[in-house]
């Protein structure tokens, strides 16, 4: 259960950060 939280998270953080 924490894999998956994990992964959103990095997946939202990498978004965020390639964006700005």
């Amino acid at each position: 259960m924490g894999e998956l939280v994990e992964s959103a998270i990095r997946r939202g953080f990498n978004l965020s950060y390639t964006h700005y």
